[in-house]
Order: structure tokens, then sequence, then C-alpha cells
């Protein structure tokens, strides 16, 4: 039994979408003789799909996949996104305050309390840290972007960094919420969040993959779950083009 995780950019709000999407990826696939399942997977702890034989197609952040996931699993496509901070494949982070803050640039942010999704995120963490210098003083870790720009809304933190995609799906569907925020500054670009399938995938499989995304993202019959989850088109990127994100590491690090 196979398994798609498409959870990445799954709010409720899109995941009607999202089912679209790979309904028409799957159907696709059965037409080149893959075992598809039928439905996307929801009901999962938080990184085991990334790991699972079964993976046929997952969606991982870049942080795991250049820390632990490159070499165990294949890179099959990474999607554009039709956003702000984003330009083709890659994307990069918005460091936001609440509105109101007498944070006005980002040189004294460390001096405030960050809200951070997770510590295995690029774009809420790993692109923050390469962004802002010197030592945080205080962090609360939300689980979410959605969470991070809830809790500095609320006053719960300072500021944090979400990333392109994100901050435009909060504006359009979570307006409460990004009415309370504004931008302060822009993380360096990276390759955006890469498709995968498990590392035992052929080459033939991989490219099969390949073709039933591209067949979906070039369907008219599927324009509007792309727009409504504000996908644009895909690119084939190697694996080395990740590396910038273990460069931004090791000089958030440095900087600490």
């Amino acid at each position: 039994m196979s398994l798609a995780v498409l959870a990445m950019y799954d709010w409720p709000e899109i995941q009607f979408a999202n089912d679209q999407l790979w309904a028409g990826i799957a159907s696709r696939l059965h037409d080149e003789g893959i075992d598809a399942p039928v439905h996307l997977s929801r009901d999962f702890e938080e990184e085991a799909p990334w790991r699972d034989p079964d993976l046929l197609l997952g969606q991982t952040c870049g942080y795991p996949y250049v820390k632990s996931l490159r070499g165990k699993v294949r890179l099959v496509a990474t999607p554009n996104y039709d956003a702000d901070a984003c330009s083709g494949p890659e994307y990069s982070s918005w460091i936001l305050v609440r509105q109101g803050s007498e944070i006005s640039s980002i040189a004294g942010l460390r001096r405030y309390k960050a809200a951070v999704n997770h510590y295995r995120s690029h774009s809420g963490w790993n692109a923050l840290r390469a962004t802002v210098p010197g030592s945080f003083s205080d962090v609360v870790v939300t689980g979410s972007h959605l969470n991070s720009m809830a809790a500095v809304g609320e006053g719960k933190a300072d500021f944090c960094a979400t990333d392109g995609v994100c901050w435009a799906l909060a504006k359009r569907y979570r307006p409460d919420i990004a009415a309370q925020l504004r931008v302060i500054g822009q993380s360096q670009m990276a390759p955006g969040l890469p498709y995968i399938t498990a590392g035992h995938r052929s080459d033939m499989e991989v490219e099969a993959l390949r073709r039933a995304i591209r067949g979906m993202i070039e369907d008219p019959n599927l324009a509007d779950a792309r727009e409504a989850v504000l996908l644009d088109d895909i690119s084939i990127l190697d694996e080395t083009e990740y590396d910038v994100i273990e460069d931004m590491e090791r000089r958030g690090i440095s900087s600490s």
C-alpha cells in the first residue's frame, strides 16, 4: 500500500484543493500502471511519512531534507508558488512583528522574544537565525507558522519568521491574524519545500511522478485548485542546490 502526504501547506481552508490536485496526480499515475492511493493521508505522526518505505509522494521542509533525509529519499521536484518572497523554485521568509510594535528593523531583534514553529524548520528557524545576528534572548516554540503568527499578534512573542507561502495564505484565509502583523525584513532566498519519494523508488517511478505532477500543473480543469494553494509550476533541481540551506545554518551558528 503506497502513501501520499502533502501536509506542508494543507490548511483546512485548502484541503479540498490539495485533494483535487492529488486526484489529478493519482489518475495519471494509475494510467502508467503505478499503484497510487486514492486519497491523501492525514493521520500520521509529524515526520513519520518522510521515512516510510511506502511513501510514493510527500513534501518536506528543506532543512530536514538536507540534514537527515538526503540520501534516504529521492528528490522528485520543487514546487513554484505564486506569492511575494517566492521566485521560481526559490522562496524566502518574512520577518514579522506586531502592528504598533516599537521594533523597526531586524538589527535589534535579539533583545526580543521570538516565536519559532519548529527547530527543524528552515523558514521559521534556520532562515531566522541566519538573518538576525547575535543570540536570541528568548524563544517560544509554537508548532506551526500559523501559531507563530498568532503568538506575535497576541503579544505572546515579539517576532517570527514565516515563509512567503504561509504569509500569502494567511493574508487570504486568515486575514484576522495577518492584519495584526507587519513585515520588517526578509531572509535570503533558498530552494522551496521539495516533493520527495521513498529512497528505493526507481528512476522509472521518479520520472512517472514528475510526468504526473506536470500533467496536474498543466490541467486547465485544476486551475482553481492550483490557485487556491498558490501553486504555479514545478522545477527539477539537483539536490546540491539545497546546499544553501546548510550554508545559512553555518552562518546562523557562527553569529550566535
